[in-house]
């Protein structure tokens, strides 16, 4: 076979086109994988377009209890997702959780992915009876809180840095992005991952030191360390496989990292123009 394969619809057989929505979820029956696509809030049972293929089928699936495990990494790694399987396992034991699927059968795993250009975030989940987590039956909506909450926190934090007299001193926005560099090593520490750890200390390392040369030369620089440790924020779920990262956190983390970086760099701008008169 050659590429490319070229392929030209029928513009009478072709029907509405729904934009690709995540997650993409797959369940293997040891044989072959079903590919289930969510679609979007907006439509229901009525409202959805009929499919052109006649092998592709619209249901609804009713709300469930699952118990979830997120990693980083594709699904065709046989050996990871038998080591995530089994954590998973592990940890229904350890709770006392009962499977409605057979132990051990395909048909009780689900793999979800977020990111499907590649496959970089994904979840497995196994069905359970009503005891864990309530699962969306028709669409995954993607949570906004967390940056809200970022935005608000780190606007108050800021604030009230300045009405107290703490952000006078040079080293206040220095251990400011420490810290925050420091909670992906405790959610390594959390996740029990070895080379996760020493990854993330490593990195925590290295804004620890633009943090010290802020302290020591210039808080604009400062300014960058904090910015830039959100644009890592962005990038963490797609470079670094670290369970112990709660999934709301990096979206949080960034909204903070952005809000403390403009404050700090309004802040400066405004005492250099007060300075200058």
């Amino acid at each position: 076979m050659t590429t490319p394969v070229i392929q030209q619809a029928d513009a009478k057989k072709a029907g509405e086109k729904i934009a690709m929505t995540t997650p993409v979820i797959q369940q293997g029956d040891g044989k072959s994988w079903k590919v289930q696509f969510i679609m979007p809030a907006e439509y229901t049972l009525a409202t959805l377009p009929k499919p052109v293929n006649p092998a592709v089928k619209i249901r609804e699936v009713k709300a469930k209890k699952m118990a979830v495990i997120r990693f980083s990494g594709g699904t065709n790694d046989e050996t990871k997702m038998a080591t995530k399987r089994a954590e998973l396992e592990a940890y229904v034991k350890a709770n006392n959780l009962k499977t409605t699927g057979e132990p051990g059968a395909h048909n009780d795993l689900l793999v979800a992915c977020h990111d499907f250009s590649p496959c970089l975030r994904c979840f497995i989940e196994a069905r359970l009876k009503p005891y864990l987590l309530q699962a969306s039956s028709v669409a995954y909506a993607p949570l906004k809180m967390e940056y809200l909450l970022g935005f608000v926190i780190g606007g108050i934090v800021s604030v009230l840095a300045s009405l107290v007299g703490l952000d006078k001193e040079r080293g206040f926005y220095a251990v400011v992005l420490i810290v925050i560099a420091s909670y992906y090593v405790l959610f390594a520490v959390v996740g029990a991952s070895l080379s996760t750890l020493a990854f993330e200390l490593l990195l925590m390392a290295i804004f620890a030191f633009i943090a010290i040369v802020g302290f020591k030369r210039s808080p604009w620089i400062l300014v960058a360390g904090l910015a830039g440790h959100g644009v890592f924020d962005l990038l963490h779920p797609h470079l670094i496989s670290n369970p112990g990262v709660p999934s709301w956190w990096p979206g949080f983390c960034l909204a903070y990292d952005l809000t403390a970086a403009s404050y700090l760099a309004w802040l400066l701008k405004t005492r250099h123009a007060k300075n200058a008169a």
